[in-house]
């Protein structure tokens, strides 16, 4: 469970980082459109449920097939087959465009290490609060290394 919240979390930096591109911006619209085109259809003409309807537009576009729902009139079948060739294409050069966005490695750490030392100045702040010391008095003054010095300068 905690890999599909973190699968979760990298694909939204990912959506987040790549909105400022046109090219994504494009694709990411597309393919919800694609996909909102095929839930309709099938809902419309398979008269299936809308949930059914999505599920089999999101199993056919990503080539999984489960079998368990299909097309059962001639014309819905010709939709699928187009469908499916123009589907799966805009899908793949969507997920392709999705890894190419680089996340700046750093920022997950940064902000990892900015929010201990928030917690550990609240801390501080609440231990000083309890036993009647200011966070000030026990604070060592600040000391200095300069290069070639052996030992820190106050």
């Amino acid at each position: 469970m905690i890999a599909l919240y973190f699968f979760a979390v990298q694909a939204w930096r990912r959506i987040r980082g790549g909105w400022q591109d046109k090219e994504f911006r494009g694709l990411f619209w597309t393919v919800l459109a694609v996909i909102l085109l095929g839930t309709v259809f099938y809902h419309e003409f398979e008269q299936w449920s809308w949930v059914d309807s999505f599920y089999f537009t999101v199993v056919t576009l990503a080539t999984v097939g489960y079998g368990d729902l299909s097309p059962t009139n001639p014309f819905t079948k010709l939709f699928t087959t187009l469908y499916i060739v123009i589907g799966l294409g805009l899908l793949s050069s969507f997920i392709l465009k999705l890894a190419e966005i680089r996340i700046e490695p750093g920022a997950p750490r940064r902000l990892l290490k900015r929010e201990v030392k928030e917690v550990a100045a609240e801390v501080s702040i609440i231990e000083a609060a309890a036993t009647g010391k200011t966070a000030v008095d026990e604070t060592p003054p600040a000391q200095t290394m300069l290069p070639g010095d052996d030992q820190p300068r106050d």
